[in-house]
């Protein structure tokens, strides 16, 4: 299935919430196999996330970031910037994701904003078929 660049982010974050939880073997071995499938992925766009803050952030005599005492970073082109990370954060690309059933996740607590990324790829009906959103992604 094509995502974005940030759906890939927000997937990463919630497989690594809900590897913490107690689950059926199954489920844990498809929640693990798709975080393995986006960690390469997200350590990409880590990588040159930070190379474009490199390219905007403000540098001392030393060619080194100027950082603030809270850890911020001062941007010499806030709209270059800004529109850099966007392109980062929109660009597509191409993964293979497992889907989880929900009724696997039935005995666990989540948070809505938890799970919400992993929505399209979360099969809804008891047969184990991806609901037919879940089908058009893959």
């Amino acid at each position: 299935m094509k995502v974005k660049a940030i759906e890939i982010l927000n997937m990463f974050e919630a497989f690594t919430k809900l590897a913490d939880r107690e689950l059926d073997l199954n489920t844990a071995c498809n929640i693990a196999k798709n975080i393995k499938e986006l960690a390469l992925s997200r350590e990409i766009i880590d990588e040159k996330r930070n190379k474009i803050i490199g390219n905007f952030a403000k540098k001392d005599a030393q060619n080194q970031i100027v950082q603030a005492e809270n850890g911020t970073v001062e941007i010499n082109d806030p709209a270059a910037f800004s529109q850099s990370m966007t392109e980062l954060l929109s660009a597509e690309t191409e993964v293979c994701l497992l889907p989880i059933r929900m009724a696997s996740l039935s005995g666990i607590k989540i948070s809505p904003k938890d799970i919400l990324p992993l929505m399209e790829i979360i099969e809804t009906n008891e047969s184990g078929k991806e609901n037919a959103n879940v089908h058009e992604k893959f």
